[in-house]
């Protein structure tokens, strides 16, 4: 997944459910956080902006541009990929790893709780480089 823009251009009710979905996800994960102390590690930059969803223009995934999950490292996108049926479908854009591929990982199982991968991505992010 990547942070592009794609244009403005959306589809009802396609994208209301895909963006309510994110939503979704994103207060479910704060939630999460917050009951292991860690809801500090999201951020919400400009919230007098709300909430800016954007779409990636190369897969079509969406994001919120201004919340961001903070890590040690520096800050990541959280993305939900387009049409995704699963009931989670949260994902932290890592970058690129050793064998030069882009590094997705998994925020939730499917009941809403945390992924342990994503466990792990939180407590060391080099694991994923």
């Amino acid at each position: 997944m990547r942070d592009q823009e794609l244009s403005n251009l959306v589809a009802v009710p396609r994208d209301l459910f895909n963006d309510a979905n994110l939503l979704k996800c994103l207060g479910t994960l704060y939630l999460r956080l917050e009951e292991l102390k860690l809801e500090d590690r999201l951020e919400h930059w400009s919230p007098l902006d709300g909430f800016e969803i954007n779409r990636s223009y190369t897969d079509g995934s969406t994001f919120v541009r201004n919340i961001l999950l903070r890590g040690t490292r520096g800050v990541y996108t959280l993305a939900r990929p387009l049409n995704s049926r699963d009931p989670y479908p949260l994902y932290v854009e890592a970058g690129v790893g050793e064998m030069g591929d882009w590094v997705d990982i998994a925020v939730f199982n499917d009941d809403g709780s945390l992924h342990l991968d994503f466990v792990e991505f939180l407590k060391d992010e080099d694991l994923w480089r």
